[in-house]
């Protein structure tokens, strides 16, 4: 059995500045070791169908977009936050290829877990002293501008270990056009 889903992946450069942003969460969080922008959750499915998953993947056809952070978050509510994000804008070009990616994968017959918001997970929250102060801290943050290129989405492989998720790409899905909308 796999754990898949489909995501973009973050250039270096992105990755550092959510790295600063991490360190400004306090309290019991568990830290995202690797960013990426989740575009559908597969889930465990058997190794032997990851050939026809590949095979529908290919049908995506998109041209390179930017993407830009945005605000920061937290989900479900802030009356129970359980996850720590920060957003993407603009993110319709992202919605769309989540679209399409779901469109795609439609024959799999699965079940999307909510609504696909684009964002990166920064932290899961376990355990919160002072939830005011927290969600305080979080509403001050002010985004730097920082801006990535999307030129290809990825199928990812996620196994699970004590020190937390281990991704493996096992294919990378390229823009018919590579000159960014």
């Amino acid at each position: 059995m796999a754990r898949l889903f489909v995501a973009i992946e973050l250039p270096d450069e992105v990755c550092i500045v959510l790295r600063e942003f991490q360190r400004k969460l306090h309290g019991r969080v568990t830290k995202a070791s690797s960013f990426h922008l989740t575009l559908q959750f597969i889930g465990d499915v058997d190794d032997t169908k990851i050939p026809s998953i590949i095979e529908l993947l290919r049908k995506v056809s998109f041209s390179s977009f930017t993407l830009s952070l945005s605000s920061a978050g937290v989900f479900p509510s802030s009356h129970s936050p359980r996850v720590v994000w920060i957003g993407i804008a603009p993110g319709t070009t992202a919605v769309a290829l989540a679209k399409q990616v779901s469109s795609c994968l439609a024959p799999l017959e699965l079940v999307p877990d909510h609504e696909f918001h684009p964002h990166i997970t920064l932290a899961r929250v376990k355990f919160l002293e002072n939830k005011k102060e927290f969600l305080a801290a979080i509403d001050l943050w002010k985004v730097p501008p920082a801006s990535f290129v999307v030129n290809a989405f990825h199928l990812i492989k996620s196994t699970l270990s004590k020190k937390g998720p281990v991704y493996e790409t096992l294919e990378s899905f390229q823009a018919k056009s590579t000159k960014p909308l």
